[in-house]
């Protein structure tokens, strides 16, 4: 359970911050002509400090070499199916 869980959080964090994969429409900064180079700051709220080690490895996995501010909060999500929920900034 706990290995399906951390790849759900790869995954998650994977289509949510590697830019490069993906399509038109479903990123508001790739829709805007930005790429991961543009993120300043990347906050992810955790459900529970079990996922830290996922989170650290899927962030890398997405992120490679950038290194924008990095913000980890382990925290009551509202939706309590979520496992993660990351908010990024990202300047032009």
């Amino acid at each position: 359970m706990a290995d399906d869980t951390a790849l759900a959080i790869l995954r998650s964090i994977a289509s949510c911050a590697d830019l490069r994969g993906l399509s038109p429409g479903e990123s508001e900064i790739a829709e805007n002509g930005m790429t991961i180079a543009n993120l300043v700051k990347v906050t992810t709220f955790l459900s529970s400090r079990e996922y830290v080690v996922a989170n650290r490895d899927g962030r890398q996995q997405a992120l490679g070499a950038h290194t924008p501010a990095l913000t980890v909060i382990i925290a009551a999500i509202f939706d309590e199916s979520w496992l993660l929920e990351i908010e990024a900034v990202a300047a032009a």
